[in-house]
């Protein structure tokens, strides 16, 4: 949805000054499927109430980047950590998927973003 908001606005016939802000997949998985969910970070890490605390912030990544690691090494994926993959999404301009140009995608929609 970020990556290429404005085809996404098109396929689906949106108006002017509307974006998708993300997509939900909803159904059943068949009967012979076989798998897990991948762990998320702890909600505590993400969601605040009257005021931002991030005093547990350090403790919570380790702990989430050990459980998504085992997580990973089980499915054959990529083994790092999650802290290392957001870094790695910090690095060249090509890592971010075309979401550099978002401003000019909400500007083609309709938004006066500057």
């Amino acid at each position: 949805m970020r990556n290429d908001p404005v085809r996404v606005a098109k396929l689906l016939g949106l108006p002017p000054q509307a974006f998708v802000v993300f997509g939900l997949c909803v159904g059943y998985p068949t009967e012979k499927a076989v798998g897990e969910v991948k762990p998320r970070l702890p909600q505590a890490s993400v969601v605040h109430h009257d005021r931002y605390d991030s005093s547990r912030e350090i403790e919570e990544r380790a702990a989430y980047d050990v459980e998504l690691d085992r997580f990973s090494r089980r499915h054959e994926m990529q083994a790092t950590t999650w802290t290392q993959r957001v870094l790695n999404r910090l690095g060249p301009i090509k890592s971010m998927n075309g979401r550099e140009k978002m401003r000019a995608a909400l500007n083609a929609l309709g938004f006066d973003i500057r």
